[in-house]
């Protein structure tokens, strides 16, 4: 069985909040998370499962906010040096939008965008979210016979 190439598109502010959730201070996360971990650690479950898809390419898009609310904000320092550490890993690629106001649309509607784009030439992407505001975009891929592996992190 041929195995596909699939890209990661990950809802940023969405996918850190999630993780704050789980109760792990901001500090662990801006020093140690890893997307290239986290897409090893996917291809991994891909493989075990006998599941015919590999992840290459992460797009991780986020704004110029700082991720987490109240006492688990992110400092400025904090999320500065934790995109800077996640470029520096292969095929991870960061997309600040930089929208003035204080709502994250402009991060939906560049993962959509994100979305649409590579599915004109993938198969499949792999979306990590929890908002159901990609919903539209993927019924109108699914309407293409496209495929979209999603991952929605429960509270």
């Amino acid at each position: 069985m041929e195995i596909s190439i699939v890209p990661i598109v990950i809802d940023g502010p969405n996918f850190i909040n999630r993780i704050l959730e789980l109760k792990i201070d901001q500090d662990i996360i801006a020093e140690q998370l890893t997307l290239d971990g986290f897409r090893s650690r996917l291809n991994a479950i891909l493989e075990e499962k006998f599941i015919p898809v590999r992840t290459d390419q992460v797009e991780f898009v986020c704004s110029k906010k700082l991720f987490g609310q109240g006492a688990s904000k992110f400092t400025q320092n904090e999320r500065d040096s934790m995109l800077q550490r996640l470029m520096g890993e292969r095929g991870i690629h960061i997309e600040e939008v930089n929208l003035p106001g204080s709502s994250e649309k402009g991060v939906d509607t560049t993962v959509a965008s994100t979305i649409e784009t590579y599915m004109e030439k993938h198969e499949s992407i792999f979306l990590v979210s929890h908002d159901r505001d990609y919903v539209p975009v993927l019924r109108k891929m699914r309407l293409k016979g496209k495929k979209n592996l999603s991952h929605c992190a429960n509270r």
